[in-house]
């Protein structure tokens, strides 16, 4: 009798190990997966990198004259002189303001005079943080350049990382931008290149650069919304000119800029 209580103890034992290894481990993947700082959300998401408007003090001009570089006009007429590296710079990000002993000045590269980059200085007034494709305002924070022969101007893409987060105007993110503008390093599909205004790409301080916006190694989830809701969100930032409060917040700190 105590042999056969003790012959099934272990049978109910065994088979109670067995359910045991036989239980699946369920274990979730995580949305964001990091490998020594890379964000990878998507094997096939966009790849990001960020430009923006650099401020060069032109009135304070930190190079010896054998550096100094000429940015010029469609004409071949001389614009204003920058250290070489700035001149470097501004030809990279495509616009850039120019701090000058009358004031502020905001200059976009228009074309090429044979190998020399041209510069306009006729921006439009509304269109304060500079232009991009076709003369469309650019719209800091909810801007990408494109790769045109995938995307038109007037596009709408959502960024689901970005929605929520918290802008240095105070404002919060929608997770929408518009392609206002190309690129000559932007090229395929789900390359774009995000705009910050006057706020530096490589600074810690640019909260596009702390997602990782700043590197196209990472992958971020997207994807091309509906027209529907495309139309309103390009009403939402007046494009293709931009808002009355983006208008302001750029005139604000264009005049304190000027103090500097």
């Amino acid at each position: 009798m105590l042999n056969l209580f003790i012959l099934s103890l272990v049978l109910v034992f065994g088979i109670a190990c067995q359910k045991r290894k036989a239980a699946p481990v369920m274990v979730s993947a995580p949305d964001v997966v990091q490998e020594q700082g890379r964000v990878n959300e998507d094997p096939n998401g966009l790849a990001p990198t960020i430009y923006f408007v650099p401020i060069l003090s032109v009135k304070k001009v930190k190079c010896q004259r054998e550096d100094l570089k000429q940015i010029k006009n469609a004409k071949g007429e001389t614009i204003a002189r920058v250290c070489d590296s700035d001149y470097k710079t501004c030809v990279q990000q495509g616009t850039c303001l120019l701090n000058e002993a009358r004031g502020m000045r905001i200059v976009n590269f228009t074309s090429r005079r044979g190998k020399v980059p041209t510069f306009s200085e006729n921006i439009k007034k509304e269109c304060p943080y500079g232009l991009g494709a076709k003369d469309i305002c650019l719209d800091p924070y909810y801007t990408v350049a494109a790769d045109l022969n995938f995307h038109k101007l007037g596009d709408v893409i959502f960024v689901p990382s970005v929605r929520g987060l918290q802008l240095p105007s105070g404002e919060t993110h929608d997770g929408y931008f518009i392609v206002r503008d190309s690129g000559s390093g932007v090229k395929s599909e789900n390359r774009f290149d995000f705009f910050t205004g006057f706020d530096h790409g490589a600074e810690m301080s640019n909260v596009f650069k702390k997602l990782g916006l700043d590197e196209k190694n990472n992958r971020f989830k997207h994807e091309k919304v509906s027209d529907d809701i495309a139309a309103k969100v390009r009403t939402k930032r007046n494009y293709p000119k931009i808002n009355k409060k983006q208008l302001a917040e750029a005139n604000a700190f264009i005049k304190s800029a000027m103090a500097r």
